[in-house]
This record gives C-alpha cells, structure tokens and sequence, in this order.
C-alpha cells in the first residue's frame, strides 16, 4: 500500500462498512412506520367517508 492510496482505501472501506446503527435510528423508523400506519388509516377512513357523501348526494 502506498502513502497516497490511504485516503482512497479509507474511503472505500467507509462505503462498503455498513453504517452503525444508532438506537434512535431505530426508534425513528419505528415512528415513522407508525405515523404512516395511522396516515394511511386516516387516508382510508377519508375516503370511506367521501365516498358515502358522494352516495348520499347522488341518491336525492
């Protein structure tokens, strides 16, 4: 190894090292796992609640 290939060999071991995962990485994902789940919730209950006013609507 030559003196001038340290940097470059740092850098590769860097990229192909996984990342540490650190425990609030973790609990953010959790998180962010949650608050889609409740989104997607909410998206489902919206569009449930649309859809019985557009039938409402409708049957006048």
């Amino acid at each position: 190894v030559f003196p001038d290939d340290e940097p470059l060999i740092n850098e590769i071991n860097e990229i192909i090292t996984p990342r540490k995962v650190k425990p609030a990485d973790v609990d953010f994902n959790e998180q962010f796992k949650e608050k889609l789940h409740r989104d997607r919730i909410a998206k489902l209950e919206f569009d449930e609640r649309l859809e019985q006013t557009r039938k409402m609507l409708n049957g006048r």
